[in-house]
């Protein structure tokens, strides 16, 4: 199925409407960010990316959300890189990892990149999302 064509804002509407309708019902828990996010990218296309706080090759993203048009989005919305950090990695440990806040880029990879683990994946949170998503 090719990826719907919708501004920004039509997705994110059609995103945290369909949040709503599904934590009632799969109940999706912290770490199923990437599940969202790969229904995301099934539907709208994009790439998934990945919010490392450290080095990607010892360690799982702390988030993963879907790139569309070099904008962020997932299960919360649209946000730019600087406010997923600083609600991912700051708000919750402080800046202890010394992150640099002028170059918040650096944090950010690409599936395309550095390969999520698949285990990260809850098949039938993708599934469900996806096909309420399609339904829009």
């Amino acid at each position: 199925m090719p990826p719907q064509t919708l501004s920004l804002n039509t997705i994110e509407a059609h995103i945290l409407d369909c949040y709503d309708e599904i934590k009632h019902e799969c109940r999706p828990q912290n770490g199923d960010c990437a599940s969202v996010a790969q229904a995301i990218q099934n539907v709208y296309g994009g790439e998934l990316v990945g919010l490392y706080e450290t080095d990607p090759s010892t360690c799982l993203p702390t988030h993963v959300m879907t790139r569309i048009n070099n904008t962020l989005i997932d299960n919360e919305g649209i946000a730019t890189e600087y406010d997923v950090v600083e609600t991912h990695i700051i708000t919750r440990h402080g800046n202890t990892h010394q992150i640099n806040m002028n170059n918040v880029s650096q944090h950010f990879i690409s599936e395309e990149e550095h390969e999520i683990h698949d285990a990260m994946f809850n098949p039938r949170i993708v599934s469900r999302i996806t096909q309420i998503l399609s339904n829009k």
